[in-house]
């Protein structure tokens, strides 16, 4: 009986160590993936922006397909879905939309993937999608 206790309890743990490995590298994933959308945008804080073949552009294009292709065998369904949605708009820019409904576009396909990012990541968040768009990272409306 003690053996077959020890054993179950072995599977076990086993499996929690599994789940907790896979948590780990979908997170590294995730900030993968942002660092590299972050690091291509900041690219065009700069003034003038890099030339399309200059060697941090190549790099940051690189880096960001690398980072968007290995989602597609380690993250979550519905954070596969909600980055290949924001990448869609964000990256390839197929959408019809601009100017504010763009941003609004932007905004909310971004706060839809960190929301399910930080849920898959840390199985939850109290954060609202509006508080997340109010937040985002990016300046859609610079000053000139």
């Amino acid at each position: 009986m003690y053996q077959l206790f020890a054993t179950m309890s072995a599977r076990q743990s086993q499996q929690i160590d599994r789940m907790i490995e896979l948590q780990n590298r979908r997170r590294d994933a995730y900030q993968r993936y942002l660092a590299a959308f972050n690091g291509y945008s900041s690219l065009f804080d700069l003034y003038p922006p890099p030339a399309e073949s200059s060697k941090e552009r190549i790099e940051a294009v690189k880096e960001y397909w690398l980072a968007y292709g290995s989602l597609f065998q380690i993250a979550s369904d519905p954070v596969l879905l909600a980055a290949s949605d924001f990448h869609k708009v964000a990256w390839v820019n197929d959408t019809d939309l601009t100017g504010e409904a763009y941003d609004q576009e932007f905004k909310t396909l971004y706060a839809t993937m960190i929301i399910e990012m930080r849920k898959d990541a840390f199985e939850r968040t109290e954060l609202s999608q509006k508080l997340v768009e109010e937040r985002i990272p990016f300046d859609l409306n610079p000053r000139s």
